[in-house]
């Protein structure tokens, strides 16, 4: 039997290292374990809103992302925000869209020359003239990336069709969450050429990297036709609320664990 190894390996120095490596093990796992449940918090939305000029779009927090479908427009600000054009696709930027069905896009097609949509600013105009939608009003998953763990976030959301009057204006999206029952995000709160949608805003704290929510569509006239759209999109960091948690290390005294080691030859030899 190697007595000199043994005793290396059961010397104080040795359960000082693995005294290290399993308290950085104990402290990985507390700071990554919440990162991998997954997502699960809930947005809570505030009243639905009619458009009424540039000080809707909210300038709180610090800006994420913003975004709008407006072909080849240029980006847009707005109250300070300034929205980038998504450009035909179901990945904007940081936000992603998925559902059944296809997916189509407009950039100018919801606009009118009538007030009071042809009252608003042309960014804010702008970017109300486009949007991402999926027909039949099926849900569309909209999936907001790159959040951080802990902080508040709100996201604002519009839908918006200002064109001629029809089953088409009296269209309206409901959005997952706490969403309450009756609210309905108007595509034209006035049912007429020219009216406006809304807006709303919700607010979640991040629980993973990535939230979603659901928009489905729906209309006020018996057998109208449906779409579950989005127009544009907004979201805003508050910071992080809370208390963070303090990870204190764990000592242990090793010495009462350390091995006793019998040899015939020159008796019993302590590890220390």
């Amino acid at each position: 039997m190697d007595i000199h190894r043994i005793k290396s390996r059961c010397s104080p120095a040795f359960f000082a290292e693995w005294r290290r490596v399993f308290i950085c093990l104990t402290l990985a796992v507390c700071f990554f374990l919440p990162l991998a449940i997954g997502s699960a918090a809930t947005i809570t939305w505030g009243t639905p809103t009619t458009v009424s000029g540039d000080a809707d779009v909210l300038a709180t927090g610090t800006n994420v992302y913003a975004y709008f479908e407006g072909g080849s427009a240029a980006n847009q600000t707005i109250n300070g925000v300034t929205f980038v054009n998504a450009g035909g696709t179901t990945t904007w930027g940081n936000v992603t869209f998925s559902g059944t069905g296809t997916f189509a896009y407009g950039t100018n097609a919801f606009g009118a020359n009538v007030a009071p949509f042809a009252g608003l600013s042309s960014a804010y105009s702008n970017i109300l003239s486009g949007g991402i939608w999926i027909s039949g009003g099926a849900a569309v998953t909209v999936t907001l990336n790159n959040l951080v763990v802990g902080h508040q976030y709100n996201v604002q959301f519009w839908s918006n069709d200002s064109r001629f009057p029809g089953v088409q204006t009296n269209r309206y999206n409901s959005l997952s969450g706490n969403w309450g029952v009756g609210n309905q995000l108007l595509f034209n709160s006035t049912h007429v050429l020219g009216g406006v949608g809304q807006y709303v805003i919700g607010t979640f704290v991040a629980d993973a990297t990535s939230q979603s929510f659901v928009v489905t569509g729906g209309n006020l006239t018996s057998g109208g036709s449906a779409t579950s759209q989005t127009t544009a999109i907004s979201v805003r960091d508050n910071g992080y609320v809370g208390t963070r948690p303090t990870y204190v290390a764990t000592r242990f005294n090793l010495a009462k664990y350390q091995a006793v080691v019998t040899d015939s030859t020159n008796g019993t030899l302590s590890a220390a």
